[in-house]
């Protein structure tokens, strides 16, 4: 079998190079033909066992989302922009048997482009938020459904972040007032509410995905940083005239990318503040600073260097002082494997669709490998976490693995009679089927 994860010719090594160094032997190549053989002949490993289920999806579903031990499937007529015919259903099935547990009617039109927009258990409340196809014609968007039997305990237009207290955070604007809640996820019922921006507020999650603190972000350049259970101011900085859509969270910095000048024209330029203290770091002229992309955004910044995609490919700065480090005007995407790095020619989660080049690389940007049988679908902007990608192998069959690690895939699971038309969704991945379904690969976390 042939495997596309060979040496790179000296030739392709990254602009800005200072000091150049003998390539690595084709160990990832090696990797990469152990996890096939792994994966055709059964890991000897148990640490290399899949760890994935391989589930058929319902006929008759056009949608799907994994929360806990149970798949969320919504009817086929539900999907498209247009009204559907007939009431389109939210059902719920036991892993990994496929048991139907329960099954609810949705408003007719909701429309699920691929996938359920977000869903998340909190205690014994199912939270499930759809993409509608008309959202001022809908009263709801978002369902508090329980647990046990799928009755609606409420519902509401918008959508929730969890907070690591249980709560939902909701912002609100009904064109005179926004305002930001903590709800009770069972009744719906604030437990606090304030004031807010009219701007989205910017969440700082934590280890498991939870709300700890919020950025609001008023027309006045005042910025404030929040506590998520309480709504307690924890620090405030004035004069930060900004784009709240050019601007993030990403390791231990809040970064604003673009000016808002008197005029309230947006003029480029990057600055860097402290996420808990908002005090200042370092700023990058608007000559200096690389433009923020929304298909490919940054990844790095927790005691590495922040990797930025733009108009000038793919840019390093050092995130204590933004210097830059490196750039390369070849790559588009950029993605944390380990110690390493995944660069790719096209958006991430499409390369490998339209025959993009991806390779591995080191942190300083120098090509070590091809992956171009890979398709990269989720994951890698923070240090440790999952790049789920996949690949097509003999049989039929598609592999699905975990690239985090750099030189050593970690093999997640097979789908069988598939073809390499696969997305990621809520919990998993789902490829197209030979006979027209959809198979899931059904990932613990």
């Amino acid at each position: 079998m042939t495997i596309d994860l060979g040496e790179i010719a000296e030739a392709e090594r990254p602009r800005q190079r200072r000091h150049a160094r003998p390539l690595r032997p084709a160990g990832p190549a090696l990797a990469v033909l152990l996890l096939l053989a792994a994966v055709l002949l059964g890991p000897s490993n148990p640490a290399q066992r899949l760890v994935g289920t391989e589930v058929v999806q319902p006929p008759g579903y056009d949608s799907a989302a994994v929360v806990g031990e149970v798949l969320l499937a919504v009817t086929a007529e539900a999907r498209g922009g247009g009204v559907a015919s007939s009431t389109p259903e939210l059902a719920a099935f036991r892993l990994p048997e496929l048991t139907r547990l329960w099954q609810t009617a949705l408003p007719a039109g909701t429309a699920i482009p691929g996938i359920v927009g977000d869903a998340v258990q909190v205690d014994d409340v199912l939270l499930v938020t759809m993409l509608v196809a008309d959202p001022e014609m809908q009263s709801c968007t978002t369902w508090a459904l329980a647990v046990e039997d799928g009755r609606t305990l409420w519902c509401d237009a918008g959508s929730y972040a969890v907070t690591s207290g249980g709560a939902l955070l909701s912002h609100t604007f009904d064109g005179t007032r926004p305002t930001i809640a903590a709800l009770d996820p069972r009744t719906g019922v604030a437990r606090w509410s304030q004031p807010a921006s009219e701007n989205l507020p910017m969440y700082v999650r934590s280890g498991d995905g939870r709300v700890a603190t919020y950025l609001v972000s008023w027309p006045d350049g005042r910025l404030e940083m929040r506590d998520a259970h309480t709504g307690e101011q924890l620090a405030s900085r004035a004069g930060l005239h900004h784009d709240p859509g050019f601007s993030l969270v990403q390791g231990d910095l809040l970064l604003l990318n673009g000016v808002v000048g008197v005029d309230g024209e947006l003029h480029g330029g990057l600055r860097a503040y402290g996420l808990v203290d908002l005090e200042p770091r370092w700023s990058l002229s608007p000559e200096a600073a690389p433009l923020m992309s929304g298909n490919s955004p940054p990844a790095g910044c927790d005691h590495r260097p922040c990797y930025f995609t733009g108009g000038s490919g793919v840019v390093a700065l050092d995130p204590r002082t933004g210097a830059q480090l490196w750039s390369d005007e070849r790559w588009r995407s950029v993605r944390l494997a380990g110690d390493r790095l995944l660069l790719s020619a096209d958006w991430f989660g499409e390369a490998g669709a339209s025959g993009a080049r991806t390779v591995l690389a080191d942190a300083d940007g120098t090509p070590i490998g091809d992956l171009e049988p890979w398709r990269l679908l989720h994951g890698g902007l923070r240090p440790g976490e999952q790049v789920v990608a996949v690949r097509p192998i003999a049989g039929n069959r598609i592999l699905v693995a975990d690239l985090a690690s750099g030189d050593d895939p970690r093999p997640l699971g097979v789908l069988t009679e598939s073809v390499n038309d696969c997305q990621w969704i809520i919990g998993g991945v789902s490829c197209r089927r030979l006979d027209g379904g959809r198979s899931l690969l059904v990932l613990p976390r």
